[in-house]
Parts: structure tokens; sequence; C-alpha cells
């Protein structure tokens, strides 16, 4: 966070590109609630890194406890966020993604059991 290993410019980037791996996903979220204020303190909030950390470490997210959570996160910090699109982006996002398992996740499964054998 200092600049020291990762270069400021370079942050936003580092963190969404954690986030595309399913296993830093959620890393990357609890990073970005943890250390929200911080990252406000390096980067306007109307900036472009601020809409890439917020849309991009939510892009994979697909259920509805993560709708919610994401939900909770930027209501509680609804003063410093209002004016920005990006979080509404991110939730409708998210709702898409939900709807998108709803209606082909049992086409799918059924598809992968069936030819990948």
């Amino acid at each position: 966070m200092e600049g020291h290993i990762i270069k400021t410019q370079d942050l936003s980037s580092v963190i969404y590109s954690v986030s595309t791996n399913p296993a830093g996903q959620h890393l990357a979220w609890k990073f970005v609630k943890k250390n929200w204020s911080k990252l406000l303190e390096k980067f306007p909030l109307g900036s472009f890194s601020i809409r890439t950390i917020i849309i991009g470490v939510t892009a994979q997210f697909s259920s509805k406890q993560e709708l919610e959570e994401v939900k909770l996160f930027f209501e509680s910090v609804k003063e410093k966020v209002s004016q920005l699109r990006a979080p509404q982006i991110a939730v409708e996002n998210i709702e898409k993604n939900i709807k998108w398992l709803d209606r082909n996740l049992v086409t799918l499964t059924k598809w992968i059991l069936e030819n990948l054998k």
C-alpha cells in the first residue's frame, strides 16, 4: 500500500488481477473492504483506478450472498460513494451473473456430464 513494492499506479491492476483468479477472488474483495479508506486516500474517488477496483473485484460474484455483501458494504460507505456509478454497475453485474446461473446451470451441468466422460 505504501508504493514501495507495488507502484501506486499499478495497485488497482494488481488487485483486479488477483480477483480474476478463483482462489484470489474473495481475498481481493476482503482486501478492498479492509483497505477502502486507504484506497480512497491513494486514488481520487471518481478515478479509473477506483472504478477498476470496484467493478473488477466483484465481476465474478454470482451468488445472492455475495450480492448482499456488496450491497451492504457500499451502503456502509454510502457518504463516500454516493455520486459514483461503479457500485451500482457492480451490483447490476452480480445480479446478471445470478440470473445467468439460474437460467443455465442445470443445462450446462447436464452437458458437461454428458460430454466430458
